[in-house]
């Protein structure tokens, strides 16, 4: 079984939370979590993984990729007659290296640029997913099945 780098989708609790959502897959993901008991989750990749542990995984879950995710991140938000929300990603240095994706009013009229929506996390993956899953509470976003 190959092991991968988790920084390449969400954790786990993020994932699931996509999935109870209806997140749509591409037909080249084959990202999985599962977990090998004792809460201990191990990231594999390919169904050939998934065929040899499938029958002792506790717990199978999809994993979305960061691409996927972005994907579907409308590049902006509720338009203004004065202004717009406009999605970035930023990495920024408080103590420690962060990833930040949110969505920054910017006015027409003046040079105002404030966040409106923003989720912080040492992971890129993790920052974006928790933005999806924001926008998709809130009807920004939809899921097609």
């Amino acid at each position: 079984m190959k092991s991968y780098t988790i920084n390449l989708v969400p954790k786990v609790t993020l994932c699931k939370k996509l999935n109870d959502l209806g997140f749509s897959y591409s037909n080249d993901n084959y990202f999985y979590w599962i977990n090998i008991g004792e809460n201990k989750w191990n990231l594999i990749y390919d169904t050939v993984d998934l065929i040899d542990i499938e029958n002792k995984a506790k717990e199978i879950v999809r994993a979305p990729t960061l691409t996927e995710i972005l994907e579907l991140i409308p590049n902006e938000i509720n338009n203004h007659t004065d202004g717009e929300e406009i999605f970035t990603i930023q990495k920024i240095l408080d103590n420690e290296i962060y990833w930040v994706a949110q969505y920054i009013y910017y006015s027409y009229l003046s040079p105002d640029f404030r966040p409106t929506i923003s989720f912080k996390n040492k992971s890129l993956p993790n920052a974006a997913a928790s933005l999806l899953i924001w926008l998709v509470e809130n009807n920004y976003v939809k899921f097609e099945y």
